[in-house]
C-alpha cells in the first residue's frame, strides 16, 4: 500500500484511508448520524487548520480517483 506520506500536514491518516478504499475497491456508504467525533485536536484547532485539512482532503481524493 506504500508508506505514510508525511507531506500531508494534517490529513496523512486519511490519504492512507484513501489509498486502502481504492485499492480494495470497498464500497463507501453515507454514515449518516453513525458517527460522532469530538472536536479538538489539530484537525479543528483554528480556521486555517480546518482550510489545511479541507485542501488535503481534496488533494487526497484527487489523487486516489
Amino acid at each position: 500500500m506504500g508508506l505514510y506520506k508525511f507531506d500531508y500536514k494534517i490529513a496523512a491518516d486519511y490519504e492512507l484511508l484513501m489509498r486502502f478504499i481504492y485499492r480494495h475497491k470497498i464500497p463507501i456508504l453515507p454514515a449518516g448520524d453513525m458517527v460522532y467525533m469530538r472536536t479538538g485536536g489539530v484537525s479543528n484547532k483554528n480556521v486555517l487548520s480546518r482550510y489545511v485539512l479541507n485542501k488535503e482532503i481534496i488533494k487526497a481524493v484527487r489523487k486516489t480517483g
